[in-house]
């Protein structure tokens, strides 16, 4: 995460690091509501050429989370997951050190949550984020793979078209990381 213009960048999602950092250090938000939305839904999707099974267990295990859930700026640390509605979806995200693209014990670190509203196994998954946004994730089984839809609250503080780049690449992270995984098992599949 990185702080420019006064927010943090971290998760797709800038956000006033007086939250974050608040949250470290006292237990509770510094600020007293939510970032601004605009009321606007940004929808991004890719087609990941791997049974539905496979895109299904890389996006809610947390061993397979760490694999995936990252960006040039930061990268995810630590995943728990209780995938059940009311459950929670934990993630501890760090800055990554640009010049050696490793991670970097800056203490600039914060703390994602999320609770599942809604789940239907290998189809749906939608859970709202602890500043309020709403996502839903849609797993599409299709011919030549699964379509994995996003749709987010968009912020108003940023413009869309930076949510969406952001977004997409980490959607587009997951979807080499399964394909990679996918080829990997079926080239060591015994051979009968």
């Amino acid at each position: 995460m990185r702080i420019r213009r006064g927010v943090a960048v971290g998760c797709g999602r800038r956000v006033d690091p007086r939250r974050y950092l608040g949250k470290l250090l006292f237990g509770y938000n510094l600020l007293p509501f939510t970032l601004p939305t605009n009321g606007m839904k940004i929808t991004i999707e890719t087609t990941i050429a791997a049974p539905i099974d496979a895109v299904w267990r890389a996006f809610n295990k947390p061993e397979e989370i760490l694999q995936w859930d990252a960006s040039d700026e930061w990268y995810t640390t630590w995943a728990t997951n209780d995938l059940s509605v009311g459950g929670k979806l934990l993630l501890r995200i760090e800055a990554r050190d640009e010049a050696r693209d490793e991670a970097r014990d800056s203490g600039m670190g914060f703390d994602f949550a999320a609770t599942y509203t809604q789940i239907e196994p290998n189809r749906l998954i939608e859970f709202r984020m602890d500043d309020g946004y709403m996502t839903r994730v849609a797993f599409i089984e299709t011919h030549g793979g699964v379509i994995v839809r996003q749709t987010f609250d968009a912020e108003a503080t940023q413009s869309e078209d930076h949510q969406r780049a952001d977004w997409q690449s980490v959607l587009d992270r997951f979807a080499r990381y399964v394909e990679s995984i996918t080829t990997l098992e079926v080239t060591h599949s015994p051979v009968e």
